[in-house]
C-alpha cells in the first residue's frame, strides 16, 4: 500500500496520505488506524478487499463499518436487469436505481464477473455524462500512460516523489465519486446486509487461502 485516499461528503478536497513515506506513523501518530477501525464513522470503499488485506497484515489495521460501492453497483445492475423489458440489454449506461425488493438478495441476477470502478462510474447517473465523464476518461488515459506497462508506463512511478500530478488526480478520483454512488444506489442494499457482505468479503481477503489479488477477484462472491 503506497497511498491512502480520504474524501468527505462535504465537498472538501480529497486527502492523499503518503503511506510509502510515512509508513506506521500515518496509522499511529497520524490517527489513520483509529479512523479506519472506528465503529462510529462509516467508510466508503470500492472493492476494498486487497486494501483490507494489506492494512491488516502490513499495518495491523482492520477496516470496520464499511459500505462497499462495488456491492451497491452490482445490486443496482441486478435490479436494472430485472426491470428491463424481455429481450433488451442493460450492458449500457444505467440511468437510475430500482429498490432492492425487486431482486431477492439470495438470487443475484448478474452472476459471473463483478463490476469494476470504471463500470460503476459509467453507470452512476450523476457521473455518466458531461464534464464529469469527459474529465474522468481523460484523466484515466493520462495516468495509465504513466504506470501501465503495456502503454509504456512503469508501476514504479507510484514510488517517485513528488508524485506526478496526473497520478495524484487519478488516486483522488478513486474515492471522490463514491459518495455520488451511495446517493444514487444507497437503497439497493439494506444496511444490515451490507455489513454482513462486506465483513465476510474483507475477512476472506485477510484470512482466505488465496491471495487478495488476481483474476479470481473479478468473480462474483455475493
Amino acid at each position: 500500500m503506497l497511498l491512502a485516499q480520504l474524501a468527505a461528503d462535504d465537498g472538501s478536497p480529497t486527502v492523499l496520505i503518503d503511506i510509502y513515506r510515512l509508513q506506521q506513523s500515518a496509522f499511529e501518530e497520524g490517527g489513520l488506524r483509529a479512523l479506519l477501525e472506528s465503529t462510529a464513522t462509516r467508510k466508503l470503499i470500492f472493492d476494498g478487499r486487497a486494501d483490507a488485506d494489506a492494512l491488516f497484515h502490513l499495518h495491523q489495521t482492520r477496516l470496520t463499518n464499511v459500505c462497499d460501492c462495488q456491492v451497491l453497483c452490482a445490486r443496482h445492475l441486478d435490479a436494472a436487469a430485472a426491470a428491463a423489458p424481455s429481450g433488451s440489454t442493460t450492458d449500457g449506461v444505467a440511468t437510475g436505481s430500482v429498490p432492492s425488493s425487486c431482486v431477492p438478495s439470495s438470487r443475484p441476477l448478474s452472476q459471473g464477473r463483478l463490476p469494476g470502478l470504471g463500470k460503476a462510474l459509467e453507470a452512476c447517473p450523476s457521473l455518466l455524462a458531461g464534464k464529469h465523464g469527459q474529465s474522468l476518461a481523460q484523466l484515466k488515459k493520462l495516468a495509465h500512460a504513466l504506470f501501465v506497462p503495456e502503454l509504456g508506463g512503469r508501476y514504479e512511478v507510484w514510488k517517485t516523489r513528488p508524485l506526478a500530478p496526473a497520478l495524484m488526480e487519478y488516486a483522488a478520483a478513486d474515492v471522490a465519486h463514491l459518495h455520488a454512488m451511495v446517493a444514487a444506489w444507497g437503497d439497493v442494499v439494506r444496511a444490515d446486509e451490507m455489513r454482513q457482505i462486506t465483513s465476510r468479503r474483507l475477512h476472506e481477503a485477510i484470512s482466505g487461502a488465496k491471495a487478495a489479488k488476481g483474476p479470481h477477484m473479478a468473480q462474483r462472491d455475493f
